[in-house]
């Protein structure tokens, strides 16, 4: 729990220290989930800082030397609205896919108690960005934050019963 807290503490610095938004996150036992949208910087003068703080507080808390992460990070551009929502569905419910919670809401290291309205102590800065995302789940127009939360929180519930749905 002491690194997870850590790493959104270091992912909250990093981001006022660069021009990118971060948009949804996920904070998992082995490896972390980022949904941004860059700036005009390269991606690399956002992650390196996280990545080299990261394996810092890595060694330091488990008195480790060494590589800590195994392969570099992946990025994947998001083309249009239909793949962003899915993207920050799959990132908040990546800890239940994984059995670490029964609902993304109960997840602690997620940005998805910010899309829910149940934000928490743990919870990076809520950046002018996710009201824009929230958009992207709306049901109808000129929609209140609540009113854009209850429609994500409707969306959340539909996919995780597709998901719960057999393969035919």
């Amino acid at each position: 729990d002491a690194m997870r807290n850590a790493a959104v503490r270091i992912i909250a610095d990093v981001v006022k220290q660069t021009d990118v938004e971060l948009i949804a996150w996920t904070i998992m036992t082995n490896h972390l989930h980022l949904i941004i949208r860059q700036g005009v910087r390269p991606l690399s003068s956002f992650m390196q800082p996280i990545c080299r703080r990261l394996a810092l507080q890595v060694h330091r808390h488990k008195n480790r030397k060494g590589h800590i992460f195994g392969k570099a990070y992946r990025e994947t551009l998001i083309g249009d609205v239909f793949h962003l929502r899915n993207a920050i569905d799959y990132v908040h419910y990546n800890p239940v896919d994984v059995a670490h919670c029964t609902t993304s809401d109960a997840y602690v290291w997620s940005s998805s108690g910010i899309y829910t309205g149940a934000p928490r102590e743990h919870c990076a800065p809520n950046q002018p960005i996710v009201r824009q995302c929230l958009e992207v789940f709306a049901t109808g127009p000129n929609r209140t934050i609540e009113q854009l939360q209850s429609d994500y929180r409707e969306f959340a519930k539909w996919r995780a019963k597709c998901r719960s749905l057999p393969d035919d």
